[in-house]
């Protein structure tokens, strides 16, 4: 996992901030300088998932992306998503929130793909959101082209996201398998007439 070899960046800081939530955002940020750590260990670590919420929750949706693309792009595309799919409860498989960063050699050095929580994911969900950035990454990931392999020979749906409009707007696109409910034909070109197809 991201930590299991207890190795630290060269130069990195150890920041105590106040828990304190009088503190005003500025102080909060200065925090006070601890040193460098010598070991770095996280023996009950957990998901974000699980330190939000302890109650287990079935993915509507599994998203394939690349990491590198802006995390407000991943969430503005998600969010446009659930609003066009008018999805009430939606529910996002993330890998980086959902798996145990401090243990992830566990979730993933498995003998059996099928035994991955991702794998597990992509099947317990309706579909697959494949988000893309301004170079089509996802494209050139290995991973990403095993999710979309995964999603396109099953009965899944799978469905793409762009942050950027080939309109040129903020608004990102969507390309659904389907239609969406009560959308004319006509209607789901024109909306997909946005997306950035040079992609």
């Amino acid at each position: 996992g991201r930590f299991a070899d207890c190795r630290v960046a060269p130069g990195a800081r150890i920041l105590l901030h106040p828990v304190n939530r009088r503190h005003s955002a500025i102080e909060c940020g200065r925090g006070e300088d601890r040193g460098e750590p010598e070991h770095v260990s996280s023996p009950e670590g957990v998901s974000y998932k699980e330190l939000v919420s302890s109650c287990p929750t079935r993915p509507t949706w599994y998203t394939s992306h690349w990491w590198g693309a802006s995390v407000l792009d991943f969430i503005a595309c998600c969010e446009q998503h659930a609003k066009l799919r008018s999805l009430s409860d939606p529910s996002y498989w993330i890998c980086a929130y959902a798996n145990r960063q401090h243990s992830l050699d566990e979730e993933i050095n498995v003998d059996d793909l099928k035994d991955t929580s991702f794998y597990k994911a992509m099947t317990d969900a309706v579909g697959v959101l494949l988000i893309l950035d301004r170079e089509a990454t996802p494209f050139q990931r290995m991973w990403c082209a095993f999710e979309i392999y995964k999603a396109i020979t099953t009965e899944q749906k799978l469905d793409l996201a762009s942050a950027r409009s080939s309109a040129g707007d903020d608004e990102p696109a969507v390309i659904t398998e389907d239609l969406l409910p009560n959308e004319p034909q006509r209607a789901k070109m024109v909306r997909e007439k946005r997306f950035p197809h040079v992609l």
